[in-house]
């Protein structure tokens, strides 16, 4: 369903119904958050990749940013290894094996996993210390980080947009040509950043280039931390890279014309592969008309919203009592209240589901302190 067709399907229960004045937007995302409340539809299930995390030893993994209800995290190779999820206080008090929760650090989502997930991580550059890095002007920020004991903030422009380092010993990343560069980038105004760039270096005329627009699980950059995703097995390479010999990298993060803005850079990091997947359903109900991303709000009459037929309906009688005293409702038309009952009544009755929203918690077990 379109969003113009829930518009018109609440404007033809109203008397005068196109002459209503509202948000329309607001209006579908607000009675997509009373349905979310209710029901979790199919539609909204998604399964993204879970990438080596953010950890040494301890089991610390990002988490996508749009989680409603968790569902399960399995082996992506063989989907009988799996882990069951926990409300926090539940998973810390019990020591049980294949389980994991989900708790947040500064605004960021983490999965907790009761054992380190296999996979191969190799750190490019903590970003804890300035060092001898060149380019924009970066000092150390020990509020708002996510790993180590900081993480390093400066003023990117459209002109000033770089971050370089000659590593102290050089890397092997043969292990790592299919897997993904990660790495933690808080933007203030996501919408201004242009590009984010990251050049991995033999030296200066042999080099790899990769530019990323997503975080690791696909969704576009949001106001506040992202985990940049770059994919190795896309980068473009010059020159011929000696790949047992990385000696430098460059990172470059472009603003828009004429944008300026404070960026936190935390810890640079290769992955060797995706080897688990994370299902749940998402809080975003939306997707856009022009990429098919998914979002949280519609911004434009042709958006999708993404509900199957039953819980469409559902949601049509959500806007009506939201749009509420907003216009008379026509007559032989049920009552909303009754009617919206109904819906659910019988959506419950061919849709159990035991799942539930999960519960957060700033647990000491996850603190800054946790080397992560």
């Amino acid at each position: 369903m379109l969003v113009s067709e829930y518009k018109s399907r609440i404007q033809s229960k109203f008397e005068g119904g196109t002459s209503l004045s509202l948000d329309w937007y607001t209006n579908a995302k607000e009675a997509g958050e009373a349905l979310r409340g209710e029901i979790a539809p199919p539609s909204l299930k998604r399964v993204v990749p879970i990438y080596g995390g953010l950890n040494n030893e301890t089991g610390v993994y990002y988490c996508p940013t749009d989680v409603d209800v968790p569902s399960t995290l399995y082996n992506s190779k063989d989907a009988r290894e799996k882990w069951e999820y926990q409300p926090p206080m539940a998973y810390h008090r019990n020591e049980e094996d294949y389980k994991f929760t989900i708790e947040e650090i500064n605004g960021v989502k983490f999965l907790l996993v009761r054992h380190a997930l296999a996979s191969g991580t190799l750190t490019v550059d903590k970003f804890d210390a300035v060092g001898s890095k060149t380019g924009v002007t970066l000092v150390v920020n020990t509020h708002n980080y996510l790993t180590g004991t900081g993480a390093l903030e400066g003023t990117f422009t459209d002109a000033l947009v770089e971050v370089s380092e000659v590593l102290s010993s050089v890397l092997d990343i043969t292990d790592y040509k299919r897997g993904v560069a990660l790495c933690p980038i808080n933007f203030e105004t996501a919408e201004d950043v242009a590009s984010v760039e990251l050049i991995l270096k033999t030296d200066a005329s042999n080099y790899y280039t990769m530019i990323s627009t997503s975080d690791s699980v696909g969704n576009y950059f949001r106001d506040g931390w992202n985990m940049v995703r770059f994919d190795i097995a896309k980068a473009v390479e010059t020159g011929t890279v000696t790949d047992t010999s990385i000696a430098s990298y460059t990172l470059n993060i472009t603003m828009n014309s004429g944008k300026t803005q404070t960026v936190i850079i935390d810890k640079i990091s290769l992955e060797k592969t995706t080897h688990y997947n994370f299902e749940y359903f998402s809080q975003y109900l939306f997707r856009d008309k022009d990429d098919n991303s998914w979002k949280a709000t519609a911004d434009d009459d042709a958006d999708i919203i993404n509900l199957g037929e039953k819980e469409a309906g559902i949601l049509v009688y959500e806007g009506c009592r939201l749009v509420g005293f907003g216009g008379k409702k026509k007559k032989g038309i049920a009552n909303f209240d009754e009617e919206l009952l109904r819906k659910y009544n019988a959506y419950w009755a061919n849709n159990p589901s035991s799942e539930l929203p999960p519960s957060y918690s700033s647990s000491p077990n996850i603190g800054k302190t946790l080397n992560i």
